[in-house]
């Protein structure tokens, strides 16, 4: 912060290819759990050239990016249009040693975003008790949020799972290193026998959870639905979702993934928000791992 222009202001960045990519802020960034991705990085991702000078005519502003081999290297910011725009764009690309560039005229608008956006420039900490809450607190929004968080838990899930394999395995060598004859080996040997078949009985008996919630999302998105609100245990999804009156039948659509093996609609009615949306009560009974065609259990 030291660096920045702005005494009362923040810091965005993100790492790439061993380089660091840095936005100072004039305000600070106060809102917890939320990720700031800066609008010059989505323009140039958005832009398909590779070198190029892009003009953005806003309101009470007029932007001039420079993109070089794919990346941001400059950013200049106006009141208003200056009245020698081309001469300024010639230095710019004299500047850069731009060659074989072309210049693109935008205005703001909604861009291209993915989830590799939303990671490279989150500060989430992955514990699971902070996963839990933000998926929690953004459960009632859009459906493309819910994706975010249902791909968050599923990076921290493979993290809980690394850890509890090493806790296991350490246990396993410290029974073998106590049990060193012939007698104790043996109940060792059944110890782990049963140890890891409890384990596979009870931590694998269900597709892993963000299988599951990604599968009953798709099919949820792509006929045009939202999730109002999902309560998932390993073999129970219970969930509130918005659905078009006119539309295939979601539930052979979900039954046909194979990891269902009964879903009910306890109740339907009509969306106040939108008469051409019905909103439905759903119950979906999971099926277990070793039932599911295709599974390796």
């Amino acid at each position: 912060m030291e660096k920045s222009p702005f005494k009362e202001g923040d810091v965005v960045y993100y790492q790439e290819n061993g380089k660091i990519f840095i936005w100072f802020t004039r305000y600070p960034l106060t809102e917890q759990n939320k990720v700031y991705i800066p609008e010059a990085y989505l323009v140039i991702k958005d832009t398909e050239e590779k070198n190029a000078i892009i003009i953005i005519k806003k309101e009470n502003s007029f932007n001039i990016l420079v993109k070089k081999e794919g990346n941001l290297v400059s950013q200049i910011t106006y009141k208003k249009e200056p009245s020698d725009i081309k001469t300024k764009i010639k230095l710019l690309a004299k500047e850069h040693s731009l060659k074989d560039y072309k210049v693109v005229e935008t205005v703001p608008k909604e861009y291209r975003w993915h989830i590799k956006d939303i990671i490279r420039f989150s500060k989430f900490e992955f514990s699971r008790e902070n996963i839990l809450r933000f998926i929690l607190s953004n459960i009632a929004v859009p459906l493309t949020v819910i994706f975010i968080g249902l791909s968050i838990y599923k990076i921290a899930d493979y993290k809980y799972l690394e850890m509890k394999k090493a806790s296991l395995e350490e246990k396993l060598i410290k029974l073998k290193n106590e049990n060193k004859d012939i007698k104790n080996k043996i109940r060792v040997a059944q110890e782990k026998k049963e140890f890891w078949e409890n384990f596979i009985n009870k931590e694998l008996k269900y597709p892993p959870a963000y299988t599951v919630l990604s599968v009953f999302g798709e099919k949820i998105f792509n006929q045009m639905g939202f999730i109002q609100s999902i309560n998932y245990t390993k073999e129970l999804i219970t969930a509130i979702v918005g659905l078009p009156k006119k539309r295939k039948s979601i539930i052979q659509e979900l039954l046909n993934t194979g990891y269902f093996k009964d879903i009910k609609i306890t109740s339907t009615a009509p969306d106040r928000l939108s008469k051409d949306y019905e909103i439905l009560n759903m119950e979906l009974y999971v099926k277990e791992l070793k039932k599911i065609k295709g599974s390796k259990k």
